[in-house]
């Protein structure tokens, strides 16, 4: 099938983009040279990268989830759990994708095809279970983030039985629980401090985090710009 870009550099998808990058430099004339090498190593980047990028999903969502598990009643219910959720399933995405990049040389997809053509049952076995794990993490974390949030924005987690303990909803003294529908009460007062510092806090680092990924990128296009005028007067030395 010919390419439809007439360019060794094509789009890739978000998920594939580092990979492609790393594997672009280290295909390079300049990845041969140990010097080269140490200065864009990244000591310990495969610890330092997915813990930072859980640090920025970790800290407002967090937040989050202490406003709505402070709401009174203060327990486990739908929207702090929709927080909890989220947050849980990032975990092992990041952790997938930080060995996709690090550790793994193939690709999966061909690694499937390679399994399928030649069955074993461990292999199978593997696959399966895999893919359940896969499906499992993924599922939750659009259905936290896509579905929860449609929920938040719908009221429909302002029900009944969001009202009530999440530990309770399967218990036969469920009916017997109380619902408070009341919305301004000594525990709402009391809890309003925590709120209007969660949401200073979220907003205050959501601003934080948008100024320093704006300093970063002018930082780099600088230093391209720099070493590209290095290379143009390189060539026009060149020709004189």
């Amino acid at each position: 099938m010919k390419p439809v870009y007439n360019s060794p550099f094509v789009p890739v998808t978000l998920w594939d983009r580092g990979r492609m990058k790393k594997r672009w430099l280290e295909g390079t004339a300049a990845w041969r040279h140990e010097w080269f090498r140490k200065r864009v190593k990244i000591r310990l980047g495969w610890f330092l990268i997915p813990a930072f990028a859980f640090l920025l999903i970790l800290i407002p969502t967090s937040l989050a989830f202490t406003i709505s598990y402070t709401t009174p009643r203060t327990c486990l219910g739908c929207r702090s759990l929709v927080f909890l959720v989220y947050t849980c399933a990032q975990v092992p995405i990041i952790a997938a994708s930080t060995w996709w990049t690090y550790r793994s040389d193939t690709d999966p997809i061909r690694t499937i095809r390679g399994t399928l053509r030649s069955p074993t049952a461990l292999s199978v076995a593997l696959l399966l279970v895999s893919a359940f794990v896969a499906a499992l993490v993924l599922g939750a974390s659009l259905f936290a983030s896509f579905t929860g949030t449609v929920l938040q924005l719908t009221g429909t987690l302002s029900n009944c039985v969001c009202s009530i303990p999440a530990a309770s909803w399967l218990s036969r003294g469920r009916l017997g629980e109380l619902i408070n529908l009341a919305s301004d009460t000594a525990q709402h007062r009391m809890w309003s401090f925590l709120w209007s510092a969660c949401g200073y806090a979220t907003v205050s680092f959501m601003a934080v985090m948008t100024y320093l990924g704006w300093w970063c990128q002018m930082v780099l296009r600088r230093k391209l710009y720099v070493e590209i005028s290095k290379l143009s007067e390189g060539l026009e030395l060149g020709r004189d």
